[in-house]
């Protein structure tokens, strides 16, 4: 299997937040993962820090990643920013093709 990008979102949930915000991920990372082109879609929590969640994308090609990212569960991202559930939230990418 060849990666040809990777998206990361690092979330840090506030104090006492970490179970919903686990719980808003499970909810759309069915969705995400289910992309054209997606070879994996996961969150995982930290084991050095319980408030931090990691999600990872890796893709097929950079353009599978970025029409991913017009997937309507990526709206659920823009709800973290807007709840008291989530202290900070990080995106990045990186392309190998």
């Amino acid at each position: 299997m060849f990666i040809a990008a990777t998206n990361t979102v690092t979330i840090h949930a506030a104090p006492g937040q970490v179970e919903a915000v686990g719980l808003m991920l499970r909810e759309m990372i069915g969705s995400l993962r289910d992309s054209s082109g997606c070879l994996s879609y996961s969150a995982v929590q930290s084991h050095c820090n319980s408030n931090l969640w990691i999600v990872t994308g890796h893709w097929l090609t950079p353009s599978d990643m970025e029409n991913h990212f017009h997937n309507p569960a990526q709206e659920k991202y823009a709800a973290f920013l807007n709840c008291e559930s989530v202290r900070s939230i990080e995106f990045n990418c990186q392309l190998f093709a």
